[in-house]
């Protein structure tokens, strides 16, 4: 992807390698310096660092209307195949817990980081697994959300045969 996917996955890393930040649904608008996340606040936190028109400390399910709302993002099937900066998000309707989650791709592989639980019910993680990239896989989850302002200029062909674009 582009310099903002790049900022962004840089951002959500340093987060989770940073055990100051925990995993909080009660305190959950941490910063870079410290403070506790949860799933929906550490993704659009590291989003509004890098671009300030996504809302800071969104919810599960308020994010893809906000992000998709500011005209940057696109959502894309879960058959997607997911890249650096993408974002991975179910409703808690769609799930069986009843409970909505979403991740950050942090690279071109598909490999997640975010915020999972609060496994000492403490501020920080002294587990280290409460911001961590123990995501599992994105194709667990009903939609992507990609960013589409690294590639403005760049043209794309859709092969309508094939279903596929490609730049």
């Amino acid at each position: 992807m582009g310099a903002k996917c790049d900022q962004v996955a840089k951002y959500a890393l340093q987060i989770a390698n940073n055990n100051v930040h925990g995993y909080s649904m009660e305190n959950r608008c941490g910063t870079l310096a410290s403070g506790d996340f949860d799933c929906s606040s550490f993704v659009t936190y590291v989003w509004h660092l890098v671009d300030p028109d996504v809302a800071a400390y969104g919810s599960t399910e308020t994010m893809v209307s906000q992000m998709v709302g500011t005209g940057k993002f696109d959502i894309l099937p879960s058959s997607t195949k997911p890249k650096k900066g993408d974002v991975v998000h179910s409703f808690g309707s769609e799930r069986p817990s009843g409970i909505g989650h979403t991740e950050l791709v942090y690279d071109d592989y598909g490999s997640l980081v975010g915020a999972h639980s609060n496994y000492d019910k403490k501020a920080g993680d002294s587990s280290g697994r409460e911001i961590s990239t123990d995501g599992g896989s994105a194709s667990s989850y009903h939609r992507i959300l990609r960013y589409n302002r690294d590639n403005i200029g760049v043209k794309k062909a859709y092969n309508s045969i094939t279903g596929v674009t490609t730049q």
